[in-house]
């Protein structure tokens, strides 16, 4: 995780959906 101080909301945002997404893609690999 990067410790540094968000440059803004957008920035935190945007990082939180990829992760999700990310995550969700990574289930649904594991679970077919």
């Amino acid at each position: 995780m990067d410790m540094r101080e968000p440059q803004c909301v957008d920035d935190v945002l945007s990082v939180d959906a990829n992760a999700r997404e990310v995550a969700r893609k990574e289930v649904m690999r594991l679970a077919s």
